[in-house]
């Protein structure tokens, strides 16, 4: 017996059947997108987490680190070594 093939999608295809989704507005709207793709209602709760978990936090991180450079007193010499100690 052949093992199922689980379906894969893309980022493209995630990001429009959100859209869709949030376009829709009438009663049964969402139900009916879901059947017509063979989705479940649980891609379209998994699927922005996702999407918010590969968000640039990059410069976030630059703030954390230099309120963590002020906490610590650092000087410039010192903060250029740490920095590239972490590449």
């Amino acid at each position: 017996m052949a093992k199922p093939v689980r379906r894969r999608y893309t980022a493209e295809y995630k990001l429009r059947i959100l859209r869709a989704a949030e376009a829709c507005s009438g009663r049964g709207e969402i139900g009916a997108l879901l059947r017509r793709e063979g989705l479940y209602s649980s891609n379209l709760t998994q699927w922005p987490k996702q999407r918010e978990a590969r968000a640039d936090t990059s410069e976030l991180e630059q703030e954390i680190d230099r309120h963590v450079y002020g906490l610590y007193g650092l000087t410039p010499g010192e903060i250029q070594i740490v920095e590239e100690s972490a590449k």
